[in-house]
């Protein structure tokens, strides 16, 4: 019953057209080595195939002759406060504003700003002069970011997107909202990155766009609104999808899922059979609890073909259908949380089934 991927249908691009694109990207840029997200910009591939074909980023970037990459972790405050007290003594000015900082500095003004809480906060520890915004009318913010971001045909935007084309510095919404998500989620934009998403948050996103699509997603599946999370979130977690993918399914298969025969081993084993007395009380005596976990949920649902057992609809042929886990024998009636005593029902059929005993 181990869940196992699939990879057969990827098209196979030559390696060294991928390494050929690497090079040229990295040359378009001017740099001598580029990250994955800057790549995913201007690349006519993806920086998860290349990744998944060399065994990771930093093994590409040697095939094709550039710098490795140095992540942003690695680069310490000392770094960013010196190279922004650099650019602001070569400008003549006793202050600096994030775009004229990205005209001459070597890191850019988003990594400050999400470094040291703010613009402002950076110009601090610099011990440089702030140039105190005003405040401005939050909805016109909130309007401007949104006018971006559909002039961008985009859900999401970053800060450096809307640093080239909105109204607005980037300091301005930081100083107003905190930070740049809270200014996305305020104007209702897709969130891409959050620190705070953590493996099991990313975990029960897959199981969910897997039942809504009723097949193993790809990295091309992972976007809003089929997903919560972007695709970037994985490959920063895991590096590449398939790595996300299998760790899923490691996680899926790493503990036996309960059975009617393993909850009895189990009980054999710690002497919890239950009396007869016991079996005739009112309120039965559980071997497992109630609540349904993710890895039992997932294998119910894909037994039974993420679809509703009694009506037949799916997320895939009825949008907007939602499916339950449902105990066939009722828990208040003894039923257990076992694999043969689950089904799945869409919400509407679950409701009506109540508390009813119902086996389809």
């Amino acid at each position: 019953m181990k869940l196992e991927l699939s990879f057969n249908n990827r098209k196979r691009f030559p390696d060294r057209d991928l390494l050929d694109d690497l090079k040229k990207v990295a040359e378009a840029l001017g740099k001598e080595t580029i990250g994955f997200e800057e790549y995913n910009e201007k690349g006519t591939y993806h920086s998860g195939t290349i990744a998944e074909r060399f065994g990771g980023w930093h093994k590409a970037l040697e095939m094709a002759g550039l710098r490795k990459y140095i992540s942003l972790k690695k680069i310490t405050d000392e770094d960013l406060v010196n190279d922004l007290k650099k650019v602001t003594l070569e400008s003549g000015k006793d202050s600096i504003t994030c775009r004229e900082y990205d005209e001459k500095g070597k890191y850019g003004s988003r990594t400050i700003t999400q470094r040291f809480g703010g613009w402002n906060k950076a110009l601090l520890k610099a011990g440089l002069i702030i140039e105190h915004n005003k405040n401005f009318n939050t909805e016109a913010l909130i309007n401007d970011l949104k006018k971006v971001a559909n002039e961008l045909g985009k859900e999401s935007i970053k800060s450096s997107e809307y640093d080239e084309n909105g109204k607005y510095g980037i300091s301005t919404f930081v100083h107003n909202f905190g930070n740049w998500n809270k200014a996305l989620e305020k104007a209702g934009l897709v969130i891409k990155y959050n620190k705070n998403v953590t493996v099991d948050d990313l975990f029960e996103n897959i199981e969910q766009v897997w039942l809504k699509l009723g097949r193993q997603p790809g990295r091309r599946d992972m976007k809003f609104p089929l997903s919560k999370y972007g695709y970037t979130f994985y490959t920063t977690k895991f590096e590449t999808w398939k790595k996300a993918l299998e760790q899923f399914v490691k996680f899926i298969n790493s503990e036996e899922i309960e059975t009617e025969q393993t909850i009895e081993a189990k009980a054999e084993e710690i002497g919890t059979e239950q009396t007869t007395e016991e079996k005739s009380e009112i309120v039965p005596r559980h071997k497992t609890r109630r609540d349904i976990n993710l890895r039992l949920r997932f294998m119910v649902m894909r037994r039974d073909n993420f679809k509703c057992n009694a009506c037949g609809k799916s997320p895939t042929n009825n949008p907007g259908t939602e499916l339950h886990i449902d105990h066939i024998l009722a828990w208040d009636k003894g039923g257990e949380t076992v694999f043969e005593n689950l089904q799945t029902l869409c919400s509407v059929c679950n409701i009506g089934k109540s508390n009813l005993d119902f086996n389809v």
